[in-house]
């Protein structure tokens, strides 16, 4: 009997020894316990859990970067700006463009200072910026044509120099009368305000006839910028006469008037602030003061 009881001990440890090294093979590397995991016992389940837990974690990673959504589109590049004006003084800097420059009037300037600075006359600089009439007040715009471009007329001595006219040698006197038979003068030759002022300004009601101030020949008669109505007449000596502002003209080109003889009627054409008539006298291409030509008012 004892040899018989320890036969079936000796089988049944060979039998359980044969099973634990089954039961150990039981998980594999997809997921399942490691022969090592299952020797921890309670902790075995607790660690299955976690990798499969894992395991959905890297899949669900997997799935978001496949519909991760589209990018956003890229934001348009805002267009540069053009740099502001610096500030100089109580104006900006002067705009250079290819017809010429802008420049901005500052506190204390005046009409020479500025045709000083930019090389230009007076009488153009006035003429083609309407200056005989108006205020040079710090900001103001003032354009400054460059030469090459420069070719409409800008003045009387302009229109004078323009026309080419064949000087004339003449011993015979020539006297002048007044433009106007019943006027007042509003403002004389010279400078007014810092600015030029070639002529005298005559105040008389609108459609006043205005006559010629001696014999001549008309060489300019059309509208014109800040003269208005304007009318130029050659005489002897070299001498010419303007009149500007005109309501109407009367005569033409190339028609000869004589002393006396009306050629048009007073008005508020072109930059004016009232009837009247603006009326310069030039010697050549030289502007005079009409007083020391016209007779003596009585």
């Amino acid at each position: 009997m004892n040899r018989i009881n320890l036969i079936v001990v000796f089988i049944c440890l060979a039998l359980i020894s044969s099973g634990c090294s089954q039961f150990q093979a039981v998980f594999n590397k997809e997921g399942r316990a490691s022969p090592h995991a299952l020797t921890k016992g309670p902790q075995t389940k607790k660690t299955v859990s976690q990798k499969i837990k894992n395991k959905d974690a890297t899949i669900e990673k997997k799935d978001h970067k496949k519909t991760k959504p589209p990018k956003e589109q890229k934001k348009i590049k805002k267009q540069k700006q053009p740099a502001p004006l610096q500030i100089q003084g109580d104006g900006r800097q002067p705009i250079v463009t290819k017809k010429g420059t802008y420049y901005f009037v500052v506190k204390g300037d005046t009409i020479s200072l500025i045709s000083e600075k930019y090389k230009i006359s007076r009488d153009h600089l006035a003429q083609i910026n309407d200056l005989y009439n108006s205020d040079l007040v710090a900001g103001r715009r003032i354009f400054i044509p460059n030469r090459k471009t420069k070719k409409d007329f800008l003045s009387v001595t302009d229109i004078i120099r323009a026309k080419k006219i064949e000087r004339e040698r003449s011993l015979r006197s020539i006297k002048f009368i007044w433009p106007l038979k019943e006027y007042v003068i509003t403002s004389g030759f010279g400078w007014r305000r810092g600015r030029p002022h070639e002529a005298l300004d005559l105040s008389a009601k609108r459609g006043t006839p205005v006559f010629a101030a001696t014999d001549g020949v008309v060489i300019f008669a059309e509208r014109y910028a800040g003269y208005g109505n304007l009318l130029v007449l050659k005489h002897a000596k070299n001498y010419f006469t303007a009149y500007a502002h005109l309501h109407t003209m009367q005569t033409e080109v190339g028609k000869k008037v004589k002393k006396g003889e009306q050629i048009a009627t007073v008005g508020n054409t072109g930059r004016s602030s009232g009837p009247h008539l603006h009326f310069e006298i030039h010697k050549k291409t030289q502007a005079i003061d009409p007083l020391k030509l016209l007779p003596k008012k009585k």
